[in-house]
């Protein structure tokens, strides 16, 4: 593929070219996004780190929790985001639809999922106080949720920032580029690590607190 993509020409720029702007929106200079913008950018964070923190946790909860081998994790975690990939189309195919349905809408209802659904997620006991039979059903359906909410709400928290962002200029077009790339990756870094020690906690969150407020 290195070998073959510097031979393929490069296309058209039709994004670029398409959408001209007025030349006196282009001189204004805008050292800062809108609120719309930067709300759409928090949206990135939050649901890329919640991608983060359920693949770095599932690994860790499914085989030491759930005493599941590695290729049966494996083949979880890869049902799982193929679910959410098909879940994302289903949400397309909703929105084309029912126009009455906004991109806005559909990223606040898929946040809200990830916080009601995520307490799906850390309700797990060790192997060795107690069947985990229930509580592995509790997981996968908790996972499948909120990955599916996470992937939609991302997608369409990238879509309406950088749509905010060129109805107001190139300059901000192309900030916007670069802030939500570094929101996706922020987001990633610290959820994989919230995950990491989400997933290390003994007996979930749930057990956590009951012990914190017993004491």
């Amino acid at each position: 593929m290195l070998l073959v993509l510097p031979l393929i020409p490069e296309p058209e720029r039709r994004f670029g070219t398409e959408f001209v702007r007025p030349t006196s929106r282009e001189r204004k200079c805008i050292a800062w996004p809108d609120g719309k913008t930067l709300w759409c950018l928090f949206s990135v964070i939050v649901t890329a780190g919640t991608v983060a923190v359920w693949e770095t946790s599932a690994a860790i909860v499914t085989q030491r929790y759930f005493g599941w081998s590695v290729w049966i994790t494996s083949l979880f975690i890869g049902a799982v985001f193929l679910s959410s990939m098909i879940g994302g189309e289903l949400v397309r195919c909703l929105l084309k639809r029912r126009p009455s349905l906004h991109e806005l809408d559909v990223t606040l209802t898929g946040l809200a999922m990830i916080l009601i659904c995520s307490s799906m997620l850390y309700n797990y006991l060790p192997s060795s106080q107690g069947p985990t039979r229930p509580y592995e059903v509790t997981y996968a359906l908790g996972s499948i949720l909120v990955m599916n909410a996470a992937n939609y709400s991302r997608n369409y928290s990238v879509a309406m920032a950088l749509r905010s962002a060129a109805s107001v200029s190139n300059e901000m077009k192309d900030m916007a580029v670069g802030a939500q790339a570094a929101s996706m990756m922020t987001g990633r870094s610290g959820g994989a690590l919230l995950g990491m020690g989400l997933a290390a906690m003994p007996g979930g969150v749930g057990l956590v607190l009951a012990h914190y407020f017993y004491f």
